[in-house]
């Protein structure tokens, strides 16, 4: 296994080698946990679009086992991230719940306030926030969207898996995925499934 040693935060070490895996903490009394993985979940076309270019996403199946499963795995995050466009438009939808059993934060350098206290901004550092995060103990961090957001911390090597959720139908045009990043990432898959209604599940592990 890949050996990476290096600070990260409060004296916490990344470390990896034949007996702990690299995204492992060992921290100043020899304790060792494994690091939160950040997960990139959310639905998309299938060709690779996660909403109309008007930011509408009608074309998503919003009911079924896919969607009941997704609500089940939130008990396996602690936080979770978006982007202001994700944000406005889940606010607008009226699907943004302060009340979750999460801590919630937008990431924005132009957001000056939320619905709720609750839901805290990060303006400016997102990729070192993001980075403590991760090195911090707890449950793993799931992150919403959108396509700007995960861009950039893919180019930072901070997401751990991409969880596609895709739904069977093409149309054309819209917002991706992913916008353009600098470099080509590997990807290993941990889990497909196929639902009854024709979504897929892909889960993919993050190479770099």
């Amino acid at each position: 296994m890949l050996k990476i040693r290096g600070v990260i935060t409060g004296g916490f070490v990344l470390h990896g080698n034949n007996d702990q895996p690299a995204n492992s903490v060992i921290n100043r009394w020899n304790k060792v946990w494994v690091m939160r993985s950040l997960k990139y979940c959310v639905d998309c076309s299938l060709d690779g679009f996660i909403a109309r270019d008007d930011h509408s996403y009608g074309f998503l199946i919003r009911e079924g086992e896919h969607f009941d499963e997704f609500i089940e795995s939130m008990k396996t995050f602690d936080i979770a991230l978006m982007g202001k466009t994700t944000y406005d438009v889940g606010l607008k939808a009226g699907v943004i719940d302060p009340s979750l059993n999460l801590q919630q934060f937008v990431i924005s350098s132009s957001l000056d306030k939320t619905v709720d206290d609750r839901i805290k901004i990060i303006s400016k550092n997102a990729s070192k926030f993001v980075s403590r995060l991760k090195s911090e103990k707890g449950n793993d961090i799931l992150l919403s969207g959108g396509s700007t957001l995960a861009t950039n911390l893919l180019n930072e090597n901070l997401i751990d898996e991409i969880q596609l959720r895709i739904h069977p139908v093409i149309i054309g045009s819209g917002i991706r995925l992913f916008g353009s990043h600098s470099k080509t990432v590997s990807l290993q898959v941990r889990r497909q499934k196929l639902y009854s209604n024709h979504v897929m599940l892909l889960a993919y592990d993050v190479k770099y």
